[in-house]
């Protein structure tokens, strides 16, 4: 694919999302859903309604393109579009990951606390932003913005 491309594949993956809401979307809580996980049951004993986001992966030769970043933002978008207060995830800190850190910073994500997982073997911080309604002129939201 060419650099040139990249807005057209972003786009592509949007419209397959829509086409296929079931298996592409982050889990959405419901009380009386069955999801197992550890760090999504920490969450749905806390919150009411929140989108959890799991993982995001993007492919090695995708990295530094800003293609989390335009999905984060699509996330905010839709999650604001279905009256959502919050988007819930986490990312280890033992081992630590500073990148995904400093990405989830950029996004306002604030810590609501920590928990070991996987068996024990990494800490996980785990992670709140409050979804705003975007005005069309709030810069200060990243959704809103642009880079």
């Amino acid at each position: 694919i060419e650099e040139s491309d990249d807005e057209e594949m972003f786009s592509s993956a949007k419209n397959r999302r829509a086409d296929d809401e079931a298996s592409e979307l982050p889990p959405r809580h419901y009380p009386e859903w069955d999801y197992r996980n550890d760090n999504y049951t920490w969450f749905a004993e806390r919150y009411d309604e929140f989108l959890y986001v799991d993982r995001i992966v993007v492919g090695q030769p995708w990295l530094g393109r800003g293609i989390g970043r335009l999905l984060y933002r699509d996330l905010f978008a839709y999650a604001s579009g279905l009256g959502f207060k919050f988007i819930t995830c986490e990312y280890n800190i033992d081992p630590p990951n500073p990148a995904s850190r400093r990405f989830h910073d950029h996004f306002q994500f604030r810590e609501v606390g920590q928990q070991q997982a996987a068996d024990r073997s990494k800490r996980v911080s785990l992670q709140l932003a409050e979804v705003h309604r975007p005005t069309g002129h709030d810069h200060a939201n990243p959704v809103a913005g642009s880079e």
